[in-house]
């Protein structure tokens, strides 16, 4: 096959696993009713608290680093209403987006690292991983963009971009 076609066919492979995974993510969390438990909703409240304080409140003892309440209120605001089920809806459709960040860093990790066969089988595996799901149901999400965020930044690390460019996508 030449390079063209395997870029294709990687290309489709890594749209097709996205998709899969996104929509396994937001049938999980649709199975239970409009949330998948307390944490949803304790999330939800964190960030409507957020947006009707207009802001991070710290008096209270946090139980998450509040960067995943500030990133929901903003999309929240930007959907424009704060009602249960179009924000559940939206912290269905982040916490999907999450996965696929999850999914994404791994596969690009293992290819730059281990070769296109190793990245192809981590990006299956992380597709059919059942402790995914169970943080999911936990509330986990902040520690899934941590895990997200610590893959991509190895793949940024072994990447050949400007020192520049490399020190801002760090920074970032």
């Amino acid at each position: 096959m030449s390079k063209a076609g395997r870029f294709y066919a990687e290309l489709v492979f890594v749209f097709l696993a996205v998709l899969t995974l996104f929509l396994i993510t937001v049938h999980q969390m649709s199975m239970d009713g409009i949330l998948p438990g307390n944490d949803p909703a304790v999330h939800l409240g964190k960030a409507k608290t957020i947006i009707i304080d207009k802001g991070v409140n710290y008096s209270e003892i946090v139980w998450y680093p509040p960067l995943f309440h500030v990133f929901l209120a903003v999309l929240l605001l930007f959907v424009g209403t704060a009602d249960v089920v179009v924000a559940s809806l939206v912290l269905k459709f982040v916490v999907a987006t999450i996965n696929v960040l999850v999914l994404l860093s791994t596969y690009l990790l293992a290819r730059r690292l281990l070769g296109r066969g190793v990245a192809v089988a981590s990006a299956v595996f992380t597709i059919l991983s059942v402790p995914l799901f169970e943080m999911i149901c936990w509330g986990g999400y902040a520690n899934f963009l941590g895990i997200a965020y610590i893959a991509l930044i190895f793949y940024i690390m072994n990447t050949n971009y400007w020192p520049y460019v490399k020190a801002l996508l760090l920074f970032l």
